[in-house]
């Protein structure tokens, strides 16, 4: 049985205005809202550039500091769960 998960971002937005702003947020299970821990949070400029990489907690939170200006893209993986 495949699982979903749910992302719910506390500090976002799709164009990040200055320089050092924080992306943050919890992911959980889409059906008992439960955090997903040690699940892989990739958020992506562009593929010329590296991405910035963390896991998530015991309790699914996540953050990402000091981000640069720019639109990302946001990749979630976690072992169980699918796309």
């Amino acid at each position: 049985m495949n699982k979903f998960l749910t992302l719910f971002l506390l500090s976002v937005t799709g164009f990040l205005p200055t320089y050092g702003q924080s992306v943050s947020g919890t992911i959980q299970d889409a059906s008992s809202s439960q955090g997903i821990a040690n699940a892989t949070v990739q958020f992506s400029k562009d593929s010329t550039s590296l991405p910035l990489i963390t896991v998530s907690s015991s309790k699914g939170y996540f953050i990402f500091n000091n981000v640069p200006d720019g639109n990302y893209t946001l990749t979630i993986t976690s072992v169980g769960y699918k796309d």
